[in-house]
């Protein structure tokens, strides 16, 4: 980085028309560095895949949990329907 900051100042002085050209180009080419560290630091990082996995433990959980309410939900109304029939017919 310092090599192309010296760079830039020496063209800069040598051809002053074309300045900010390079010194766009110095910007764009810093971006570039910076976005690439930031992916390699992010590939690196092992935190975050132990919490995904978590998540997606009880995303599946869950799932199960809902399809086994659901399932069992109409026997339970059922069960429910003829107790109250029953007390209803008791009541009378």
């Amino acid at each position: 980085m310092a090599r192309q900051v010296a760079a830039h100042f020496i063209k800069q002085a040598a051809a002053p028309q074309n300045a900010s050209q390079d010194a766009m180009q110095l910007i764009r080419e810093d971006s570039m560095f910076q976005l690439v560290n930031f992916v390699k630091t992010f590939a690196r990082n092992e935190e975050g895949q132990d919490l995904l996995e978590y998540a997606l433990l009880v995303a599946l959980i869950a799932l199960i949990a809902i399809g086994a309410v659901g399932m069992a939900g109409t026997s339970v109304s059922t069960i429910f329907t003829s107790i109250a029939n029953a007390l209803n017919g008791t009541a009378t």
